[in-house]
């Protein structure tokens, strides 16, 4: 993280020890006295969420898309100096957003007010990108606080933003519910997608309680995609013990690939929260703090959709909205038209009892497509009268599997482009509750000798896991099949929908049963 230690002879000088970061204005020989940036963390922050946050009458915090949202959805160009209000005898006053060419924006805060154009930027960018020239400061301007956030390219970025209207959050709940008076428990609220603390199991997002189960282990295995089989070809070990930053890299990535997938791989819709109401409830809808104050942002192009998460991946991860924000970025990426299509039951809906996500959800976030059933294709079930009823499955071979406790018990069939996907990656569906299991190794799902012996391992994020669990299968010896054993862990019977009577040895771990 670069934050501005000293602006001299209107250069910027940048530094990573943002805890004692101090700020000199020179406007001529005489240099300013410096500014102590005493809550710069807070501010970092908010600039990263992309949020409008106007504590006093005089502070405004906006990023480039924040403006573009109010602006109609056109970017001001760089350089552009955006008043708060004007003054009275012809200034400006308040707060503004400064922008600069490549370095993202300045936040600023002023007493009194400043006379139009007093504060210009050099187009020009001399040498190394971190240099940033700043002219015409007059003395009359007043700064106490100033903020750059990271090197940001959301200014080049083809984003189309708008707040959220009455019509749009009362159609996602009902999408969501099947009732625009339903709200989002806590349980869902004060969800993000924060990851492990412990050493050996960095790679895992952490559930704080019941409910989202679905949406963090479909997160889960997209993010694991990325870590094991995506970007650096890195030792195994190094793959599951990855940087903050690495993690946090993959989840922005993941988060791209579920909603531009959602989306038909030509648009995606990213919800962030923006901290402000943009409606007020009316009518048959009860409000729930989230939906109202979210802004909706468009793009179709993916690369641009994954530098815009990049930007933007601190709502996710540190939230508190963060698995809000993800599930309605699918549904609106899908389209709430196209989820209901999806549907075997057009008064379906994505979130059942308890909170708990339904299978059309976990669908959505895997595939892109909201059916409501885990077998191959398409079934028609004749219901006599000449009557026949289309009950819609997987279309496709997907990147992360699934693998279900429904099926040892016959209720269900899951198809083979879940149970063999692309990434040796599944999402297990087990006692009402959704939990990962993965392989480090791809040949496991091309090459046939690999099944004999290999080992899984196996996270849930909502279990408080300290360890990481190993699971060696082996498929070479076959244990008998006993329905009625209440004593068979139920992850050994899913593993063994896939693997019929493989022996499964937890290497010490303590079996969950």
């Amino acid at each position: 993280m670069h934050i501005i230690s000293e602006i001299d002879n209107g250069k910027i000088e940048d530094t990573a020890d943002y805890e004692s970061c101090q700020i000199c204005w020179d406007s001529g020989p005489d240099r300013g006295d410096p500014v102590t940036l005493a809550s710069l963390c807070l501010f970092y922050t908010f600039a990263c969420l992309a949020i409008t946050y106007t504590p006093g009458p005089d502070l405004i915090l906006k990023t480039p898309v924040d403006v573009a949202a109010q602006e109609g959805g056109a970017l001001p160009e760089a350089g552009t100096w955006i008043p708060r209000a004007e003054h009275p005898e012809g200034g400006d006053t308040g707060g503004a957003l400064f922008l600069t060419p490549e370095h993202g924006f300045l936040i600023c805060k002023h007493k009194g007010y400043a006379r139009k154009n007093q504060l210009s930027v050099s187009n020009k960018l001399e040498g190394d990108l971190d240099v940033l020239q700043l002219e015409d400061v007059e003395d009359e301007l007043v700064r106490e606080e100033i903020i750059l956030s990271p090197v940001s390219s959301v200014l080049k970025l083809q984003v189309v933003s708008k707040p959220i209207d009455l019509s749009v959050a009362k159609d996602i709940k009902t999408i969501l519910f099947g009732s625009s008076f339903c709200c989002f428990s806590d349980e869902w609220k004060l969800q993000s997608f924060s990851f492990n603390d412990s050493v050996s199991l960095k790679y895992g997002i952490v559930q704080n309680k019941g409910g989202p189960c679905g949406v963090l282990a479909a997160v889960q295995g997209c993010v694991l995609q990325k870590l094991l089989f995506e970007g650096d070809s890195s030792a195994d070990c190094a793959r599951l013990q990855p940087s903050n930053a690495r993690r946090t890299h993959c989840l922005a990535l993941a988060i791209a690939d579920i909603v531009w997938r959602a989306g038909g791989c030509e648009r995606a819709v990213v919800t962030l929260a923006s901290g402000t109401q943009h409606f007020s409830p009316t009518g048959k809808y009860k409000a729930d703090g989230v939906l109202e104050t979210l802004i909706l942002h468009s793009l179709t192009c993916y690369e641009e959709l994954v530098t815009f998460l990049q930007q933007s991946i601190h709502q996710f991860e540190a939230g508190p909205y963060g698995c809000v924000l993800l599930t309605l970025s699918a549904i609106l990426s899908r389209s709430t038209e196209l989820v209901r299509q999806d549907f075997d039951v057009p008064t379906s809906h994505l979130i059942g009892a308890h909170g708990y996500c339904t299978q059309e959800l976990v669908n959505l976030l895997l595939t892109g497509k909201a059916v409501s059933n885990v077998f191959n294709d398409v079934v028609e079930l004749d219901s006599g009268n000449g009557d026949v009823t289309l009950l819609k499955g997987i279309s496709t071979r997907s990147d992360i599997g699934f693998l279900s406790l429904f099926e040892h018990y016959n209720v269900c069939q899951v198809g083979c482009f879940l149970k063999t996907p692309r990434f040796p990656i599944w999402v297990v569906c087990s006692e009402s509750h959704f939990s990962v299991l993965f392989s480090q190794q791809l040949e496991l799902l091309r090459d046939w000798r690999a099944e004999r012996l290999f080992d899984l391992y196996y996270y849930d994020g909502l279990a408080n896991q300290q360890e990481q669990i190993r699971l060696t299968v082996d498929t070479t010896q076959t244990v008998p099949e006993d329905r009625d054993n209440g004593l068979v862990p139920p992850l050994e019977l899913c593993i063994r929908t896939k693997w019929k009577g493989a022996s499964v040895n937890w290497n010490g771990s303590e079996p969950i049963l």
